[in-house]
């Protein structure tokens, strides 16, 4: 049974190809913007779907015990190792 929309237009070899590349992609350009250490303005719509934003991965890099999520910060909330960056504005930048 072919699970992906995808294969439904395409082989089940090239859906799979196309699923990966889809999902490589958007990994990496995630990546890329957590790395960023710039704000946007949508770091509280994906905060709040328990995604993480450059804020949060800064706190990581900045302690090294708290928001171990690249993706989803929801196993840090859910063992309480996330820390939200404006609790942190003494040591930040406030942009950041």
């Amino acid at each position: 049974m072919k699970l992906y929309p995808s294969s439904f237009l395409c082989g089940t070899h090239m859906s799979n190809f196309l699923v990966d590349m889809a999902f490589g992609s958007m990994y990496a350009n995630w990546l890329t913007l957590i790395h960023s250490e710039f704000p946007h303005v949508w770091d509280k719509a994906f905060r709040t779907l328990g995604l993480g934003t450059p804020g949060d991965h800064h706190v990581h890099h900045k302690f090294f015990k708290y928001n171990f999520g690249h993706l989803f910060m929801w196993s840090d909330m859910i063992f309480k190792t996330h820390r939200y960056p404006e609790n942190f504005l003494k040591v930040f930048n406030k942009e950041v």
